[in-house]
């Protein structure tokens, strides 16, 4: 979905959107397109008044090492009029694995009634970005035998995909996988250095 998010969905407490952060600028300002991504979050919270609101992404300004994407969204979030009562902050994740794993337990543990998940992203990251949301929100359900929770809607910024190379998109995809599969260092050498990296056979 670009730009709305469907009619139909959970109008009580049950529901969150989870926005997905962005890499902020060396001094701990937001790039435009983490600014994008707020605006349509304010625009789907208000139309869904009682869904919780997550901001997730930890700490990525090079130079100000205190600063955190979901922190800076948060704060966004409030000064535009989101009641403070509907946000939810996830600022230790790097990745958009982790952002699904945090997210996870921080909704089991403080917010249990909970159980679905409508997320907010560019158009470029949206569908593997839900999918690596389910797959770690069934993982960790099933690990824990904790209830479960589902994405089950999407909204997203239209975002002009030529502004990144396929192979930076594959990298984030794999290092995603590789995660959600426990293998993390091997995750790590593709976030990292992608083209160096020995890519197993098919």
């Amino acid at each position: 979905n670009v730009d709305t998010v469907p009619e139909g969905l959970p109008e009580d407490d049950t529901m969150a959107f989870a926005v997905l952060g962005f890499e902020l600028n060396a001094d701990g300002t937001m790039q435009d397109e983490l600014a994008g991504r707020l605006e349509l979050a304010l625009k789907c919270a208000a139309q869904y008044p009682n869904a919780y609101v997550i901001c997730t992404g930890g700490g990525t300004a090079r130079n100000a090492p205190d600063v955190t994407e979901g922190g800076l969204m948060g704060e966004w979030m409030v000064k535009q009029g989101l009641d403070p009562k509907r946000l939810i902050i996830e600022d230790q994740s790097h990745t958009t694995a982790e952002n699904a794993e945090n997210s996870y337990e921080i909704l089991l543990r403080d917010y249990p009634q909970v159980d679905s998940v409508a997320l907010i992203s560019s158009s470029y990251h949206i569908a593997w970005g839900s999918l690596l949301f389910e797959s770690a929100f069934m993982k960790s359900a099933s690990e824990k035998q904790t209830p479960e929770i589902h994405v089950i809607s999407n909204c997203s910024c239209e975002i002009e995909n030529d502004i990144y190379l396929r192979s930076e998109i594959l990298r984030w995809e794999t290092g995603g996988m590789l995660q959600m599969i426990g293998n993390n260092d091997l995750a790590m050498q593709y976030y990292q250095n992608f083209a160096n990296v020995e890519k197993p056979k098919l």
